[in-house]
């Protein structure tokens, strides 16, 4: 059965005060859809509205939503399409939301508003799986006729990219329909930069002097990584000033740590696995360059990497290509290379490694923070709904830490 969190939330709320529910899918560590939710949070709360998640009853869901104070949570249990959708569709009409935010689209979110929920439905467009050859035709056939009946259902949509905001913008003009749209990419919270903190690892034994090249993310064939072990393996012929630390895990982890050994680069490239808290910041804290690899194909245009923000927090080089969101955020301050051009990758990963003791950012990271994606969403909301600019200032609340 569904159950709830500080379910009094519901008599103690002053009906001037916007309630914003969140509605969510799986646990925050494999689903990157979450982290929005998590990060506006705490900033929402503070200037006065309710925020509530609707998401899986887990161990690491509870973690994250203790550490937000004020919040509230209804939790479903985890289950096949049909009963996740019934416990939302339960959980949502017990309460009385101004908004119901859906992160991220699919079957498990695809409740219909005014008949499964009150409120403002607002859905969160964060990839496009239509275009996904990784997918069986069927289902991007069915993701394809999901993305156009959101567009329809939802008068409001939020988008983490340019590119789906060129996409539906055009579509909702071919049919002639008018909805609002929000250009709303992910973010990070701020850092308190040190100058060379010192890691306990095994990269660092005897290497305090070489620069660190630094990856954060899934292991995954299309993210990349095969392109950077190849490029990392031609910088290893042409220069000694480096090592790298690859951070996650996934399904090329093993592959990976073969090839490592096979050309013979233990003693360069390090594998440490998945880090989290101040572990992981005490690695990019330490790393002079950030790799993002990127593709020129639908899915990367469409998507947002949320790492690049994480990156873009400790200013230093972030070697990555011109597509999407990595450009529209670097703009000139990224070290580009020719998506899927081996050759050009090294080049840029060597020119950031050359001014990487010198490089200074011109970008403001505050524009990427996630309070500033609270501001912005609520400026958009204001269009939205009249208590959108109402509620007062409160206390600062916990961060969720997104690194």
């Amino acid at each position: 059965m569904p159950t709830s969190q500080n379910a009094n939330n519901k008599d103690v709320v002053p009906r001037d005060t916007m309630r914003i529910c969140f509605v969510l899918n799986s646990v925050l560590s494999r689903h990157a859809s979450m982290k929005r939710a998590f990060g506006m949070a705490p900033y929402l709360i503070e200037r006065g509205r309710s925020v509530t998640f609707c998401l899986e009853d887990a161990e690491e869901n509870r973690r994250a939503v203790a550490q937000i104070v004020g919040c509230e949570a209804l939790w479903y249990h985890q289950g096949s399409l049909w009963q996740e959708r019934s416990a939302k569709r339960r959980l949502l009409s017990s309460r009385d939301f101004d908004i119901v935010h859906f992160c991220g689209l699919g079957w498990r979110n695809a409740l219909i508003p005014r008949l499964d929920f009150r409120g403002v439905g607002v859905m969160d467009h964060m990839e496009l799986e239509s275009v996904s050859r990784a997918e069986q035709l069927p289902r991007r056939a069915m993701q394809y006729l999901l993305e156009w009946g959101a567009l329809l259902m939802f008068t409001h949509t939020v988008v983490v990219s340019r590119y789906l905001e060129r996409m539906f913008t055009s579509r909702l003009a071919h049919l002639g329909v008018k909805r609002s749209i929000l250009y709303l990419p992910f973010a990070a919270n701020r850092v308190a930069l040190e100058s060379r903190p010192a890691v306990s690892s095994t990269a660092d034994t005897g290497e305090i002097a070489k620069r660190r090249v630094v990856f954060l993310g899934k292991f995954y064939a299309n993210y990349g990584l095969r392109e950077i072990l190849l490029a990392l393996e031609r910088l290893s012929y042409v220069r000694k000033d480096w090592t790298a630390t690859l951070l996650g895990n996934g399904p090329l982890y093993s592959e990976m740590t073969e090839f490592i050994v096979s050309k013979g680069l233990s003693d360069r490239i390090f594998l440490p696995g998945f880090k989290t808290g101040t572990d992981l910041e005490a690695y990019l804290q330490a790393a002079d360059v950030f790799v993002s690899p990127m593709t020129d194909t639908p899915i990367d245009w469409a998507r947002c990497p949320g790492k690049i923000f994480i990156y873009m927090m400790f200013q230093k080089p972030i070697v990555t290509c011109k597509i999407g969101e990595n450009y529209e955020a670097l703009g000139e301050d990224g070290y580009y290379y020719e998506p899927q051009d081996v050759d050009s990758m090294v080049a840029a990963i060597g020119g950031a490694l050359d001014a990487a003791r010198s490089f200074v950012a011109h970008y403001d990271v505050t524009r990427f923070t996630w309070e500033s994606r609270a501001t912005t969403y609520l400026g958009w909301l204001a269009s939205v709904h009249p208590l959108a600019g109402t509620g007062p200032q409160r206390h600062k609340t916990s961060r969720i830490c997104n690194i």
